[in-house]
Parts: structure tokens; C-alpha cells; sequence
């Protein structure tokens, strides 16, 4: 969104607009909006502005849950000339919300050392879980926190990211080469952030897309 000044607020306005039309078309769909809001809404005891009354608005009319207020471990998302201040968001949906785990901001800056916006991370189910007679032990969660973000942007930059023998051109679609990139990052985030052991469970659980 456009820092607050002449004619901003129009922009904004538009750019929610736009927005809304999304969220209208996808009610029943799991909603996820996040960004840089250039908004204050009261998280660091500041004054609500207009770009933050934007938001609120926003949120109230299409029934999001803005985590930041709710959720989230830290509060901080922006920091620079001696500042700080709340002012990138993430909002969900009710059905979204379900499958939300955690979210937390990177203050101290472990992930990317290099903006002055810090980041946002949400652990979220994208996969629902059914259970079946079967005993099994699950994977685990990722250790998002103290994760050493150098060795695995390390290990993902070694990845041959060349997909088929012909590159792009000899995958069967989007699908394929989705199914491939997610199968690379997976590898290394095993290799270089690992996950948290979890013990066994009594029946399995069957990872199934709604």
C-alpha cells in the first residue's frame, strides 16, 4: 500500500478494491492475505491512520482474523532510522484459521539481515489429516526457529534446478514441475533446517487436499 500523503488514500482504496473482488470469488476457499499494509492499527500503542483504518475496515467486512493481533509472537515488522513500527499484516479466513499453527516475526533477524521490513512466518496445514487403523510415526515440524538460513539458501543454490533432460520443456505440465521444485526444497530443508521428533501414534493419519 502507498505511505500515507496527497491522493494515497485513493490509491489505497483502489488496491483494496481490488483485492476484495478476490476475496469475494474465494469465500469458500481457504483466504490468506498478507503484505505490506503501510498501515498503523494500535499493535505497538500507536494511533490508528488512515491506511490502518483502511485495513480494519478490510478486515471486519470480510470477516479476517489479522494475526498479528491475535497470534503472533513479536510485533515489530519494520525498523529503520532509530524506528520501529507494525506495519505488514497477515489476515486469514475462518477456514483458513484452522489449518494456521503459529505465526511469528523474525525480530531478530536471523532470516534476512538485509531489508528493513523483517519477515513474517506463518506454519500453516497444507494438507488436512484423516485418520486410518495403522500405526505409524509422524514427520515432524520443521525448526523454523534457529534455523541457519545461510547454510540452507547454500544447499538450495547447489540444487541442479535443471528439471527433465531437457529442461523445462520436457515436463508433462505445471503440475510436474511444481511436484519436482517442492521435492528439491524439501530435500534441502532436510538437509539444513531439520525437523522436531514426534512420537508414535496409535493409528496413522492420511495427508488428503480439501
Amino acid at each position: 500500500m502507498t505511505v500515507e500523503g496527497t491522493g494515497a488514500r485513493a490509491e489505497n482504496e483502489r488496491k483494496y478494491r481490488s483485492v476484495q473482488g478476490v476475496v469475494e470469488q474465494n469465500r469458500s476457499e481457504n483466504v490468506i492475505v498478507m503484505g505490506d499494509m503501510n498501515g498503523h492499527i494500535g499493535v505497538l500503542g500507536e494511533e490508528v491512520n488512515g491506511n490502518g483504518q483502511l485495513l480494519l475496515d478490510f478486515a471486519e467486512e470480510n470477516e479476517l482474523e489479522i494475526l498479528n493481533v491475535t497470534l503472533a509472537e513479536g510485533r515489530v515488522t519494520w525498523s529503520g532510522r532509530e524506528n520501529e513500527s507494525a506495519i505488514d499484516f497477515m489476515l486469514v479466513n475462518r477456514k483458513a484459521r484452522e489449518r494456521v499453527r503459529s505465526m511469528w516475526v523474525d525480530e531478530e533477524r536471523t532470516i534476512d539481515v538485509a531489508s528493513d521490513h523483517n519477515v513474517m512466518v506463518m506454519e500453516y496445514e497444507c494438507l488436512k489429516e484423516k485418520r486410518v487403523n495403522v500405526k505409524e510415526e509422524r514427520n515432524g515440524r520443521w525448526k523454523l526457529r534457529g534455523a541457519d538460513w545461510d547454510y540452507f539458501r547454500e544447499v538450495v543454490s547447489n540444487e541442479d534446478w535443471k528439471l527433465g533432460e531437457n529442461g523445462l520443456r520436457a515436463e508433462r505440465g505445471v503440475d510436474e514441475m511444481n511436484e519436482r521444485l517442492l521435492r528439491k526444497l524439501n530435500k534441502a530443508a532436510e538437509e539444513s533446517i531439520g525437523r522436531t521428533k514426534e512420537s508414535k501414534w496409535q493409528d496413522k493419519k492420511e495427508l488428503v487436499e480439501q
